[in-house]
């Protein structure tokens, strides 16, 4: 039996009502293209926002230890760690220490620039990775001492901010320090969270010697753990678990590799719900599209339905052959939707790696998917339920002289209001912001009303 023959024999297994549903559409498609169009973005987009934020929370959970620089940080403003508690962690791994502040970096002749600080280690950072410095060099070699000056790297920004070149000098501090390269990455940038000035990294020893840990100053001193042997997410969890029952009044900030930047993930979280609104929100708009579509196509498909029923066929049977036609579209553009919403996580994930230096890590993401198609369905239930229903419940004569008035479309409107219930439900159950979600929802309810 050949591929052609098997096709029309499971064919001819299907329901009549959908074989007939079938043919008609594939025989007459006119009227819509509009409505695979308006699914077909919303459904892109919803699934395709999902995924990008999947994407990204999977490269910050991968690089977790890169990004935090160790297995577990702890961090304290304005005060040291004391003996007792270096002693602690450095009987269970390796340590590396930053402080972090902000500055004032100046010229020779005063011009100046707000500059935020990171005093490093060079021997023990950064614990993984490397920071990319241009000119290509040794991270101790760019903070030591060179004819009597300590070095540090800047960002390219400070360079330009104070139209300075590599190799002049800046005081910053109590301190002259040379610009010994440019600082185009470094592994724990988004563990810093955001700065308000151009970074500037240099050696502890010259932080110290520049005079700008004194009493009153805000300083963040951040000690990074990087755990014996290779620990797995339970034996960092008790590790960070040991640290608090040990030291219950410390007061520190602390973060393990697995929630490197918690308000980063959050703002990441809300931001993909954001987008998931507004891409609902067309969606939902392109519901008109979708309305218009099915009205003209029950408009098209009078003749046809009223000649359905004068043959014998009730009114459910004519219903279930119209439905399955908007169906069978709704599907297609779903399914196309997918696909490019599917291509967005490997087109943005490159062009987020360069920009923002984000450590993305591409995916499918089934359960935005699940979502993009059950937000585009029910968006079709809604919109085309009414006027598929104008064609179950008008009688054959009223078809045949265009009369729809006397239609009773009670129970499609509940149907409609259903799938609408459906749809403020599964907004509500997939918002990271159950407040943000209702208020969508109200927001949207309202709108229609007042429309």
């Amino acid at each position: 039996m050949n591929r052609a023959t098997s096709g029309a024999t499971h064919f001819r297994a299907l329901p009549f009502g959908l074989r007939f549903a079938l043919r008609d559409l594939l025989g007459d498609p006119r009227g819509f293209g509009v409505f695979i169009a308006c699914i077909v973005i919303g459904v892109a987009a919803i699934s395709g926002v999902s995924g990008l934020s999947r994407s990204l929370a999977q490269g910050l959970a991968r690089e977790g230890r890169t990004i935090l620089g160790g297995d577990a940080s702890f961090s304290q403003v304005s005060r040291e760690f004391s003996p007792e508690q270096r002693a602690f962690f450095e009987a269970r791994g390796r340590l590396s220490e930053i402080s972090l502040l902000r500055a004032m970096a100046r010229r020779g002749d005063g011009e100046a620039a707000l500059v935020e600080i990171k005093a490093v280690d060079p021997a023990t950072y950064p614990a993984f990775g490397a920071a990319a410095l241009e000119p290509d060099m040794p991270l101790a070699e760019a903070l030591g001492e060179r004819d009597g000056l300590p070095g540090v790297v800047v960002d390219p920004l400070l360079l330009a901010r104070l139209d300075m070149k590599l190799g002049q000098t800046v005081d910053i501090g109590a301190s002259r320090f040379q610009l010994r390269a440019a600082l185009r990455s470094e592994p724990d940038k988004l563990a810093g969270g955001v700065g308000f000035g151009p970074r500037v990294m240099m050696s502890r020893a010259a932080l110290y010697g520049a005079e700008l840990v004194t009493p009153g100053s805000i300083v963040r001193h951040v000690i990074r753990v990087t755990l014996n042997g290779a620990p797995d997410e339970e034996a960092v969890k008790a590790f960070s678990a040991d640290a608090e029952r040990a030291f219950p009044q410390a007061g520190w900030e602390k973060r393990t590799r697995d929630a490197v930047s918690p308000q980063f993930s959050r703002n990441l979280d809300r931001f993909a719900q954001l987008l998931t609104l507004v891409a609902l929100t067309a969606l939902v708009a392109g519901g008109a599209g979708v309305a218009n579509a099915v009205q003209g196509f029950v408009e098209r498909k009078r003749a046809q339905f009223a000649i359905l029923k004068a043959l014998g066929a009730e009114g459910s049977r004519v219903f279930a052959i119209a439905l399955a036609q908007v169906l069978a579209a709704a599907s297609f553009a779903i399914l196309i939707g997918l696909a490019v919403g599917a291509t967005i996580p490997w087109a943005g994930a490159q062009a987020l790696r360069e920009l923002a230096d984000l450590p993305v890590s591409a995916a499918l993401d089934a359960r935005g998917a699940f979502f993009g198609a059950a937000y585009g369905l029910l968006v079709v239930l809604i919109f085309a339920l009414v006027p598929l229903g104008r064609a179950h419940e008008t009688p054959v004569a009223a078809l045949l002289r265009d009369d729809t008035r006397g239609a009773r479309l009670a129970r499609y409107r509940i149907g409609a209001a259903i799938a609408a219930i459906a749809l403020a439900g599964l907004v509500m159950a997939s918002s990271f912001d159950v407040k943000l979600g209702a208020a969508y929802v109200g927001a949207a309810a309202g709108a229609f009303a007042l429309l």
